[in-house]
């Protein structure tokens, strides 16, 4: 069990209380009820594990997902024009003649994300992204 500890108050809260569905609810519940009956008795030790390797991973699944996809919207959000291929540098334009013109990022950011305004809320920066994904994996080494 060992550091699974430290990600089981946090699968406890995407159990219980973000994203509620009725197998998260059950597991959830059946967490609280192993973490009782662990501590009023130490043998039952052994029924804990399971429910805190099964809510560690939702926890750590969540971060993950939750990182990843702040990852992937700053890098969509780079303004990288994929369809340039000159090496020269680019002519002087208009403001009208850009605002008319859509560019290829924000086709793509449309195509993966229609609600961007909700999620990029609960978005990470990126280096803070970067970050929590590399403590999670290194917590996951040893």
């Amino acid at each position: 069990m060992g550091y699974l500890v430290l990600f089981l108050p946090l699968g406890y809260y995407f159990c219980l209380i973000e994203d509620v569905t009725h197998g998260k609810l059950f597991i959830g519940i059946y967490g609280v009820l192993a973490t009782y009956f662990s501590c009023v008795m130490i043998r039952l030790m052994l029924t804990l594990a399971p429910a805190v390797c099964i809510i560690a991973a939702i926890a750590i699944n969540e971060i993950l997902e939750k990182s990843g996809a702040s990852i992937r919207q700053s890098i969509i959000s780079q303004s990288w024009d994929v369809t340039d291929t000159s090496v020269e540098p680019k002519e002087i334009v208009s403001q009208k003649a850009v605002k008319k013109e859509k560019k290829p990022q924000e086709k793509l950011r449309k195509a993966v994300d229609p609600n961007e305004e909700k999620s990029k809320s609960k978005l990470l920066p990126l280096f803070a992204a970067v970050a929590v994904m590399l403590i999670v994996f290194s917590l996951l080494q040893h």
